[in-house]
């Protein structure tokens, strides 16, 4: 690890070098020669990386499973100056004006592929990126290392902790003291240690992060002068195996009967006609479908976040069907009612479209309405329809309906209590409806709106 902390110093020293000599030409010779004399002593204070040096290549769990070849790739992708790395599952986009290039090898092509095993087997020992802008006062570097054996097990913290000394030994050997600490920063949308390195003069500050996996280990290393770390650290995602941006997704617990809890992507949680169910988690919304006592029991819902509003058929009539922008979610009212039970002036039902991109439709007490066949042009993810067959229309109604709704998944709820339940397994198995899905009272489901495993 001192290595490529020796490494990292002496690239360094290089921008600083050629940045402030007085001519170009001149000032980066003179870089050169002064970073090669860096690297000389810091190979000599840290042991240097000889051919004869044994290495066993060992590939983590989390790749052996893609490839059994003996080239693993493990740099990830660079391309139109964004690197995604998937198997440690973030990507880092180049600030406007910034350059994004690979420092280990010399392709012409910044896409080619470079397997670990080679560049595990350069003197390097690693796989190096670096983004730096115009003026070379603020860079990046993003490096792939294998641990070594009394790193190997260690966790974030202590890695971190271990790294901060490691540096402050670094600037030692050179005779030069340096401020550090250890602290925490939100990255890709976690919280991960961090060590903070100061300049002597303060005009310069160091990040470094260091997440290990499996045998290897990442190291994001941020320098700033003049551009707030927290700038940088925006240009991270999070992307899962795929390559692709990780998304935060709901969930949604049927609670039985018709009472629905939702959790959107921001953690806010929305109850939808309490009344059965546990109501512990504090509310930051509540919806009501109509008045029906089965349906309108809001005081079961104690804990309320500030804020805490509540939308009933009553708001939601007013006017005309009425939609509501809270931010984390849009509530548009729908038509409900239609049937002897319900009238269609004093019902509705719901269409939550939540910041991802969901959108779940909650029929309420209801037969079919005019409105259904609109509601396939919205491409609804997830349609709960009440089939009871007494109070509102029956099974083969609700399968109609939700063939005009035309959900990607569709869910029987609201049926006829039975021996003292709230949910009744043999009569939502007669739900025959496309891409069914049945929930058990009591069970949640993320809200991805795909790769869900329908019950059949």
């Amino acid at each position: 690890m001192k290595k490529i902390f020796a490494m990292i110093l002496a690239l360094y020293m290089i921008f600083a070098l050629a940045a402030c000599g007085e001519g170009a030409a001149q000032s980066v010779l003179d870089a050169a020669a002064e970073a090669q004399e860096v690297l000389s002593e810091a190979q000599d204070l840290f042991g240097e990386s000889g051919e004869e040096e044994e290495h066993e290549i060992v590939i983590p769990d989390a790749v052996l499973a893609l490839s059994e070849e003996e080239e693993v790739l493990l740099n990830g992708e660079l391309k139109d100056n964004v690197y995604t790395n998937k198997y440690f599952g973030f990507r880092f986009t180049a600030p406007e004006g910034w350059t994004l290039i690979r420092l280990n090898d010399d392709a012409t092509d910044p896409t080619k592929p470079v397997s670990f095993r080679q560049a595990y087997e350069e003197e390097q020992n690693g796989i190096m990126f670096m983004a730096s802008g115009e003026g070379m006062s603020e860079y990046l570097t993003i490096i792939i290392t294998a641990l070594d054996d009394d790193e190997k097990g260690l966790s974030e913290e202590e890695l971190v902790r271990q790294n901060i000394e490691d540096i402050k030994e670094i600037y030692q050997a050179f005779g030069d003291e340096i401020e550090a600490e250890y602290t925490t920063r939100t990255l890709a949308g976690e919280e991960h240690p961090m060590g903070h390195y100061d300049s002597e003069s303060g005009e310069s500050h160091y990040f470094s992060f260091y997440i290990p996996q499996g045998d290897f280990e990442l190291d994001i290393s941020i320098t700033t002068a003049t551009t707030d770390l927290e700038e940088y650290l925006k240009l991270f995602e999070k992307v899962g195996p795929d390559g692709e941006p990780l998304v935060q997704h709901g969930s949604l617990l049927y609670m039985g009967h018709a009472s629905l809890r939702v959790t959107t992507p921001e953690e806010k949680v929305i109850y939808i006609d309490p009344y059965v169910g546990d109501y512990s988690v504090p509310a930051d919304l509540i919806l009501i479908t109509h008045g029906h006592y089965d349906h309108n029991n809001p005081k079961k819902v104690a804990g309320r976040n500030e804020g805490c509003e509540i939308i009933t058929w009553k708001e939601a009539l007013k006017g005309g069907h009425q939609t509501f922008d809270l931010g984390y979610v849009t509530v548009e009212a729908v038509q409900a009612g239609n049937n002897r039970n319900h009238k269609l002036t004093d019902s509705v039902g719901y269409v939550l479209t939540l910041s991802d991109g969901i959108k779940i439709y909650v029929s309420g007490d209801t037969s079919t309405t005019d409105q259904m066949k609109e509601l396939a042009a919205q491409n609804i993810d997830y349609a709960f329809f009440c089939c009871d067959g007494q109070y509102n229309m029956g099974m083969e109604e609700a399968i109609e309906c939700a063939k005009l709704v035309g959900a990607k998944i569709n869910i029987p709820y609201h049926m006829i209590v039975k021996d003292g339940k709230y949910f009744d397994a043999d009569r939502a198995e007669l739900f025959a409806a496309p891409n069914r899905l049945i929930l058990a009272d009591g069970e949640e489901i993320e809200l991805n709106g795909k790769n869900l495993e329908l019950k059949k």
